[in-house]
C-alpha cells in the first residue's frame, strides 16, 4: 500500500495532463460527427463507434499487458518504468510492441539486465571482475561504503555494470531490492 501512496502524486499529475486533452476531444468529437454524416442517426452511431475506440485504445492494452507482465509487483513496474525511459529517450517514441517485449517478471527483468551488462558471462571479462564486487555487497549486512569495497577489491571499474540494480547513493553500494540478492543466490545463477 506504501508503494502505491508513493506513485499517487505522479498518477494524478498523468491524469491532469492526460485530461486536457480528453476534453477537447470530448467537446468536439459530436460537431465533427455532425458535420461528417448524412442523419443524426448516423452521427450518433459515429460518435459511439468513435468514443469506443478511444476507450479501448493502446494505452489500455499496453497497460494490461504491464500488469500481467509484473504479477503484482510494484518493483517490476519501477524497472520497467525506468527501461521504458530508456527506450524513449533512444527512440524518440514507445510503442505497444516495446510494452510486450519487457520481460515476464522480476526474475525476467534481472536476467535482462545482467545479460545486457555481461552478454557472455563464462567468457566476459566484466563479469569475472564483477562478481568480486557483487558478492562483497551481497554479503555486506548493510549499504557497503565505496570506500571499503576500493580498499578490499582494488580498482572498481564495474560501478556502471552493476548501477541498476546495486545503485550507488551516499558513497555506497546500495541493493535495489531484496529480491536481487534472492534471484542471484539461487543455485542455477551463483
Amino acid at each position: 500500500l506504501c508503494e502505491v501512496q508513493i506513485h499517487l502524486a505522479c498518477i494524478i499529475c498523468a491524469k491532469t495532463q492526460g485530461h486536457q486533452y480528453y476534453e477537447k476531444v470530448r467537446s468536439i468529437l459530436p460537431q465533427i460527427c455532425i458535420k461528417k454524416a448524412k442523419d443524426t442517426e448516423t452521427a450518433q452511431r459515429l460518435e459511439g463507434f468513435l468514443v469506443n475506440r478511444l476507450c479501448n485504445s493502446a494505452n489500455s492494452a499496453a497497460l494490461d499487458a504491464l500488469i500481467e507482465r509484473a504479477d503484482g509487483l510494484m518493483m517490476y513496474a519501477r524497472l520497467c518504468e525506468k527501461n521504458l525511459e530508456a527506450k524513449l529517450k533512444t527512440n524518440g517514441k514507445l510503442s505497444y510492441h516495446d510494452v510486450c517485449e519487457l520481460p515476464q517478471g522480476l526474475d525476467g527483468m534481472y536476467s535482462e539486465q545482467f545479460s545486457r551488462a555481461f552478454p557472455d558471462k563464462n567468457r566476459d571479462q566484466a563479469w569475472v571482475r564483477s562478481k568480486a564486487l557483487i558478492s562483497t555487497i551481497v554479503s555486506a549486512q548493510e549499504p557497503l561504503p565505496t570506500v571499503l569495497a576500493k580498499l578490499a577489491l582494488g580498482s572498481i571499474k564495474e560501478e556502471q555494470d552493476i548501477a541498476l540494480l546495486f545503485p550507488i547513493r551516499d558513497s555506497r553500494f546500495h541493493v535495489l531490492h531484496k529480491s536481487v540478492v534472492d534471484w542471484l543466490l539461487t543455485s542455477s545463477r551463483s
